[in-house]
């Protein structure tokens, strides 16, 4: 069969060059992006040395140059002339271009998570959900096809068989009619998203609009996820607080859905209303009794009137196995069409119609979203043409309605009628025509397309990375020189990239050490650069930055003890980050930094301040703001250059995690933080070598962009997680990994209405694989609009709104107060509680406390998150320690951080005999959970609590010998290691069942947690007793405490 004529070139047209990237502060104007200097530079006064690899013959003696050098018996000093235009020095403590950081400063007693004009705002000592509504900003639908007009109510021409293939048709509006309009097929699988038209986008350089244009309203060159250029007044940043009236989205994580049976579909009567449903087909709009595609469990409501539960009755409301979130009222092939929770989940399940509904509430509205969770049943499409909305940019997916014979489609979205590409049922592979039920953007809720050329604005670069180390006086003597090089050496053949991988390596003390990798040479050569206040290449680029296969483990091998020889303990950070960035260019790639002691040389020199008398109270704030602004500028300027920076602090005493973490914050990155580091205990040893492996060998998506959108009548007001936000509703990220998870918050500016039973989200994710394909990971998702308050309260999710409280409490605390922050989550759930007593029950008894079923978690969350590290207002926890678990909570995926937030809690001393053991399906039956309380413990039993930062197994102080013997193979617990040890090892089934379950929980969270074995006579038996979270500790009230707080505050 004869090829298809070539599709029309899209509304998009080819994109003009845009500007070049905009330079780095604190250097001189780059050339073009891949201009990088080839030559060495000559400096004037500065000494350098440039020492080979070669041990043996390396002398003890005191170096021949400045006593500040480093030397080398196998090289001679020499004086390099420096160039007489050399790059200026990085302001250190302002950053002209950049709004300040963070969100705007909130009021002392509420979370602002919305601009201050609006519908009625919230009493002044709880969270205000939402921004002010306003006029739609999506155009209006089209109108339905005239009565008569051809159309099929499954949108798909009839099939054929392999021996009678279906011609080309000449126009999409002259799809044949099939026989009969109820013989039309569902799509076998509802989970359907089509590839975007041939034109530019930020899912390829911008995304498109409702004006045509790519990611900038129509005005100048649409953005890159290449190489582009930023906007001055781009807002940075964690946290992000921004309203916005385009179409908002998110991503998720993917989860192939199971094909569904085919139903009949009935005739559309004429001039009824198309209304899109799952898989692409057409039916009348819904009747007054209400949506068939909706679940109903009465007549009139889509949950039966009067469930509630009294948590005064009975305080063990939590469930034998973890909350899976909240199932959306939906039938159950709209339910196989959505995505899985995992990739995306909503606060509210049921969405309310109007702005003024959701005000009365009191519920925030807000979507979690992992667009890069590892899916091994993810399809890729690399040979079906990607089909977008002309309007709203929107991807074709399983939610969208075929009219007019098929020939075109209505956007679920925006409401718009689109013509299909003339090749949208040609495969250009094979050649042959296609049956729309076995598209993968028709019956899978996530795919991932093979971008075309128009999706690039420069070829695909190869994985670039930078490993910076620091080689002070500390770092050498806690070991972490030693495990850093030997760990990247052993994973040096698996990491992520492709031959075309790219290595370069700098260590730093009170100098800068530079690394000749050139093949040419026999031993890598080390130069040393003493000038850290403007720091400058020694070397051509292509000798330090070369292919991961060229010099790599002699460097690693030898590395340690070369810089052994002469510690230094001061650390010059700032200068050997100015170094690395000059190195990397515009190329994009990662920059892992691997600090020990606290910078204090040259730019972005830090000051201790973890003053014991400042950790609680009002003055915790004060030790959560950076010292400086060099990194938030350094972040800036590497995102705008596609490089991501991750940091692994390995510190002793203070490191200032609150100033550093500006450097992962604002281009993806990741933090990573190990107090107390000694590389001689097993059990940090092996957590860092864990880590490290698994982040050497993650999947990862480089020179990334994602853009959000939604039905009309949702916007975004808010953002948070790493990322640098580069228009109201685009984020760029230099880096995702699986790891990576970001929060949306949203609010209604316009009613739904009748019109629009469904709100839909879409998020697409355009990056560069690992492999140097270009692609664009797209997912979609589906909930129903709903007209009364008991309706939002049932199917709302409690820990998606748990999770999304703590992000904003973590504004709260570094703007305001702490003290703000934890009474504004305390009243949030009094306010939740009194709208749900007044609106929906209309009274209540006293001595009861009524809520929803679904939200009958949310105080023990609630009050679990009040005596967390980060909200503790007691003096124990060190500000590093709070910061970085603030840090955790704005970046961590949903299912991670409610484990951090309300641990995993098990007996295993009577566990069934099915549990720990894989069944047929490979699932690994887990014990029942128990509340987080000292009620559940037994002194003759064996206890296992999982949290986010350690496995804790307590043993009862009466467990008897024969316990002992089944799980550890001993007889008493003297016999066991320290609480750091290792698990015994037996071969009893109690043991291996232990073990099994344990394996289980770790592959739970990305971070490995280190096993800590408690008895009554262990120093960590009261950290365990404080993660007791339902009992009264010095941090907080116990959890019935804190339910008459609650029952009084609604009095």
């Amino acid at each position: 069969m004869a090829a298809p004529p070539p599709m029309p070139p899209g509304s998009g047209g080819s994109r003009p060059p845009g500007p070049p990237p905009p330079t780095m502060m604190a250097m001189p104007p780059r050339p073009p992006p891949t201009s990088l200097p080839q030559q060495p530079m000559q400096p004037p006064t500065t000494q350098f040395q440039q020492m080979s690899f070669q041990p043996p013959a390396m002398p003890p003696g005191p170096p021949s140059g400045p006593p500040s050098g480093r030397t080398s018996a196998s090289s001679a000093s020499m004086s390099i002339p420096r160039p007489p235009t050399g790059p200026p020095t990085m302001p250190p403590t302002s950053f002209s271009s950049m709004p300040p950081s963070g969100p705007p400063s909130m009021p002392p007693t509420s979370f602002p998570s919305m601009p201050p004009s609006g519908p009625p705002t919230m009493p002044p000592t709880s969270f205000p959900s939402m921004p002010p509504s306003g006029p739609p900003s999506m155009p209006p639908m089209m109108p339905p096809p005239a009565a008569g007009a051809q159309s099929a109510p499954g949108g798909h021409p009839p099939s054929h068989s392999a021996s009678m293939p279906m011609p080309m048709p000449p126009h999409p509006g002259n799809m044949p009619m099939p026989p009969h309009p109820g013989n039309m097929p569902m799509p076998p699988h509802p989970g359907n998203m089509p590839m975007p038209p041939t034109m530019p986008d930020p899912e390829a350089g911008g995304f498109a609009h409702s004006n045509g244009s790519d990611g900038h309203n129509g005005a100048g060159p649409p953005a890159s996820a290449g190489l582009f250029s930023i906007p001055e007044n781009d807002n940075p940043g964690q946290g992000s607080y921004v309203k916005s009236r385009r179409y908002p989205s998110q991503s998720y994580e993917f989860e192939k859905a199971s094909s569904p049976s085919v139903p009949q579909m009935q005739p559309v009567p004429p001039g009824a209303q198309q209304a899109p449903i799952a898989g692409g087909a057409v039916s009348p709009s819904p009747t007054k009794l209400g949506d068939p595609r909706l679940r109903r469990l009465s007549s009139n409501a889509l949950v039966p009137q009067g469930v509630s539960v009294n948590l005064m009755a009975d305080r063990n409301v939590l469930p034998p196995k973890p909350a899976a979130g909240v199932k959306p009222p939906l039938s159950e092939q709209y339910e196989r069409c959505n995505v899985s929770k995992r990739i995306m989940r909503s606060t509210l399940t049921a969405v309310p119609e109007t702005p003024k509904l959701l005000s009365n509430a009191r519920l925030p509205f807000a979507l979690h979203v992992h667009p890069y969770a590892t899916d091994p049943n993810l399809p890729v499409i690399d040979h079906l043409t990607i089909t977008r909305c002309k309007v709203c940019r929107t991807y074709i997916n399983p939610f969208v309605a075929f009219v007019q014979g098929g020939g075109s489609w209505r956007c679920n979205l925006c409401g718009r009628l689109n013509p299909l590409p003339q090749d949208f049922d040609y495969n250009r592979l094979t050649g042959e025509m296609i049956d729309r039920t076995s598209r993968p953007d028709l019956i899978q809720p996530s795919v991932e397309f093979i971008a075309p050329p128009e999706y690039m604005v420069r070829a695909p670069q190869p994985c670039t990375y930078i490993f910076l180390i620091d080689v002070t006086a500390a770092a050498i003597a806690n070991g972490s020189v030693d495990l850093i090089c030997q760990t990247i050496l052993d994973e040096l053949d698996h990491i992520t990239g492709d031959a075309r991988t790219r290595v370069a390596f700098l260590t730093f003390d009170t100098n800068i050490h530079f690394y000749n990798l050139a093949a040419s040479l026999a031993q890598p050569q080390m130069m040393v650069m003493t000038d850290t206040e403007d720091p400058f290449l020694p070397h051509a680029t292509d000798d330090l930055l070369v292919n991961l296969a060229e010099s790599r483990e002699t460097l690693l091998r030898e590395l340690p003890r070369t810089v052994r020889s002469s510690p230094r303990g001061q650390a010059a950070l700032g200068p050997a980050l100015q170094a690395a960035r000059q190195i990397i260019g515009n190329v994009g790639g990662r920059l892992s930094v691997f600090t020990t002691t606290l910078p204090s040389i040259g730019v972005g020199s830090l000051k201790m301040r973890d003053d014991a008398s400042q950790r609680s109270g009002d003055k915790v704030h004060a030790l959560l703001k950076t010292q400086t602004d060099f990194y938030k500028a350094y972040s800036v300027d590497a995102s705008r250059a596609q490089l991501a920076i991750d940091v692994f602090c390995f510190n002793g005493d203070y490191a200032d995690i609150a100033s550093l973490n500006d450097l992962p914050r604002y281009g993806g990155g990741t933090l990573y933080h190990y107090p107390g580091f000694n590389a001689a205990r097993p059990a940090c040893q092996t957590q860092v070598q864990k880590d490290l492996s698994r982040y050497l060998t993650r999947p990862l998506a480089l020179e990334a962009v994602m853009r959000l959108r939604t039905s009309k009548g949702v916007v975004m007001n808010g953002f948070h997680g790493n990322f640098f936000l580069r228009s109201q509703d685009l984020l760029a990220l230099a880096n995702v990994s699986p790891d990576n998870g970001y929060t949306v918050q949203l609010t209604l500016d316009d009613k739904l209405g009748e019109t629009a039973p469904f709100v839909y989200f879409q998020a697409a994710l355009l990056y560069t694989a690992s492999d140097g394909t270009r692609r664009i990971r797209v997912h979609t998702m589906a909930l129903p609009v709903v007209k009364t308050l008991h309706e939002i309260y049932a199917f709302a999710d409690a820990e998606a709104i748990t999770g999304l409280l703590a992000k904003l409490a973590v504004d709260r605390t570094v703007n305001s107060k702490l003290a703000d922050a934890r009474s504004a989550l305390s009243n949030f759930c009094i306010d939740t509680f009194k709208s749900y007593r007044k609106d929906v029950l209309g009274s209540e008894p006293d001595g009861q406390l009524l809520t929803p079923d679904s939200l009958k978690l949310l105080p023990l969350y609630i009050n679990a998150l009040l005596k967390s590290s980060a909200f503790r207002s007691d003096a124990q926890v060190s500000a590093d320690e709070r910061a970085y678990q603030m840090s955790l909570i704005k970046t961590l995926p949903l299912n991670e951080l409610m484990i951090a937030i309300y641990p995993r809690f098990y007996s295993l001393h009577d566990i069934a005999e099915n549990v720990g053991v894989r069944d047929s399906r490979n699932r690994l039956p887990m014990p029942p959970q128990r509340q987080l309380s000292a009620e559940r413990l037994v002194r003759d039993g064996i206890h296992l609590l999982y949290s986010g930062d350690g496995v804790y197994l307590y043993l009862g102080p009466h467990t008897p010998p024969e316990l002992m013997d089944q799980f550890f193979g001993v007889q008493s617990q003297a016999e066991l290691e320290p609480e750091y040890g290792p698990l015994p090892r037996c071969e009893s089934d109690s043991n291996i069942r232990m073990r099994n379950i344990i394996k289980g929980l770790r592959g739970l969270i990305s971070r490995y947690q280190v096993l800590h074995v408690i008895t009554d006579r262990s120093p960590l038996r009261a950290k365990f007793t404080n993660m007791l979270y339902d009992d009264k500790t010095v941090q907080g009230p116990s959890y019935w405490e804190f339910l008459n707080v609650v029952q009084k505050g609604l009095q």
